[in-house]
């Protein structure tokens, strides 16, 4: 699993945070939600070639969970600009099991977007190294040795 790769698209999380404090909620969030996976999910074949699934399903994951702690720590501004329906004190429980929905959605949506992209291109293989010989060989003319 590339990791470094995983965190990166994760941070899509940051702004569904931002966003959802300031009022993104409802049919909105969940447009938003399923644009960030589709297009997460059309980068990922090109730049992984195994277990893209996994990828999309930890992307989403690690979103989820993003945006749940960006709710939770700004909870008084998200109480401000959503609904009173949405914000309650179960609201970090519930983000978790979002988180595991989205994680979900992505790892759908990159398993579609591997079967019409196909599978990555291969990394090139390093060239083999060439060692130098252990025993040089003798010097031409004659193994005769200088005295």
């Amino acid at each position: 699993m590339n990791w470094t790769l995983i965190f990166a698209l994760s941070s899509v999380g940051i702004l569904m945070g931002i966003a959802s404090i300031f009022g993104l909620s409802g049919w909105e969030a969940n447009i938003a939600w399923l644009v960030l996976g589709g297009g997460t999910a059309a980068f990922l074949p090109r730049n992984v070639n195994e277990k893209i699934v996994g990828h999309g399903f930890a992307i989403g994951l690690i979103a989820g969970i993003i945006v749940g702690l960006f709710r939770f720590v700004f909870f008084g501004t998200y109480v401000e600009n959503n609904d009173a329906q949405l914000a309650r004190p179960q609201l970090l429980a519930e983000s978790f099991m979002g988180s595991i929905v989205i994680g979900i959605l992505f790892a759908i949506c990159a398993a579609i977007a591997q079967k019409i992209a196909g599978p990555g291109q291969e990394m090139p293989e390093e060239p083999p190294r060439v060692s130098p010989p252990r025993n040089p060989p003798p010097p031409a003319g004659g193994t005769q040795q200088k005295k």
